[in-house]
């Protein structure tokens, strides 16, 4: 009985794990250039702290971190990660993913840069 308690547990564990990860899906390059480039984003740093920005479609983007001013330049790399650099910081990758009512950019390790809605 034990067994198979433990059995069910197990189905039921990894078919939540398979619901969480389709709930975020991963954009592709051409995804990013259409949903993120060239629009404004509002939402939460992965710190909690309000954040805003507008995405030009020129490379560069500028807006609000903490209430201070911030700007800074971008790319998207072939393989679809969002690298950005904000004044003379070394540039940082993210991956972009798509959740419901927004967007969450993510650090290689899994952790959250921001947590963003398009405005």
């Amino acid at each position: 009985m034990k067994v198979l308690a433990s059995i069910a547990t197990a189905v039921i564990f990894s078919n939540a794990i398979c619901v969480a990860a389709d709930a975020a899906e991963i954009l592709t390059k051409p995804e990013i250039e259409a949903e993120i480039v060239g629009h404004e984003f509002r939402g939460r740093s992965g710190d909690g702290n309000i954040l805003w920005i507008d995405v030009s479609d020129s490379g560069t983007f500028y807006g609000s971190y903490r209430n201070v001013k911030i700007s800074g330049k971008y790319r998207i790399t072939e393989d679809g990660q969002w690298c950005r650099r904000i004044g003379s910081a070394p540039e940082q990758c993210l991956n972009v993913y798509r959740r419901e009512g927004g967007y969450d950019f993510r650090f290689q390790d899994g952790s959250l840069s921001s947590s963003m809605e398009r405005q």
